[in-house]
C-alpha cells in the first residue's frame, strides 16, 4: 500500500476540468479500446494482485453522464 493519486482541476473553454492520475500498474494499449465496452470482461490483475470487477469505472462513467460531461 501506499500509493499515490494526483487530483487536479481547471477551467479551460469554459468548462471545468478534472485530471486524476495514479501511479498503478496501468492498461495495456490494446486494452483501452476496450474499456468503455461494459459488456466486455474488464477483469485484470490490479497492482497488488488483486482483482477488479470493473465497477469503479462503470460508477465513475455513470457519475459524468448525470452531470453532462465526458470522459477523454
Amino acid at each position: 500500500m501506499g500509493g499515490v493519486i494526483e487530483i487536479n482541476e481547471y477551467v479551460e473553454a469554459g468548462a471545468i476540468k478534472i485530471s486524476v492520475k495514479d501511479f498503478g500498474i496501468g492498461v495495456a494499449e490494446d486494452k483501452i479500446s476496450e474499456l468503455m465496452n461494459f459488456s466486455f470482461n474488464n477483469k485484470q490483475p490490479g497492482t497488488e494482485g488483486e482483482l477488479g470487477t470493473g465497477l469503479g469505472l462503470t460508477l465513475c462513467m455513470d457519475f459524468i453522464h448525470r452531470n453532462s460531461g465526458k470522459l477523454q
